[in-house]
Order: C-alpha cells, then sequence, then structure tokens
C-alpha cells in the first residue's frame, strides 16, 4: 500500500510582518514548522501517480496553495 517518504519545503510569506502560521499537506497539519516557514511532513506515497497539495496559512489567515505532482 505504498511508502512513507518525508517531504520538505518552505512556505516564504509575501510579507515578513505576515509569517506563515500553518502548513497542510492534502488537509492534514505538516509535521514540523518552523518560524521561517521551514517544514516537513511524511506523506505515503501510492505506487501509481500521487498529488500532494501544500496550503500555507498566514497569521491573518490568507492561504496560498502549491501542487506536487509525483509519479
Amino acid at each position: 500500500p505504498g511508502e512513507t517518504v518525508l517531504v520538505t519545503g518552505q512556505a516564504t510569506p509575501t510579507l515578513a510582518s505576515l509569517p506563515v502560521s500553518r502548513v497542510t499537506v492534502n488537509g492534514l497539519p505538516v509535521d514540523g514548522l518552523d518560524a521561517g516557514g521551514r517544514f516537513f511532513a511524511r506523506v505515503r506515497v501510492a505506487a501509481d501517480a500521487n498529488t500532494f497539495t501544500f496550503v500555507a496559512t498566514d497569521v491573518y489567515g490568507q492561504t496560498a496553495t502549491a501542487a506536487l505532482p509525483l509519479t
């Protein structure tokens, strides 16, 4: 049923005064997020195509989304 892998990234705010307060991957909170927006998450990778959707939210609730397809 797939393998668990570690994904990492950085969510960079548009303005430094609006830091990222939350990051999710496929709707679930990431495993770790630091003050600089760097994050990591353990995700399950299926044998076929996968798409991981990351959503970063700043302290005012504004969001940005990025999708990572993996085949």
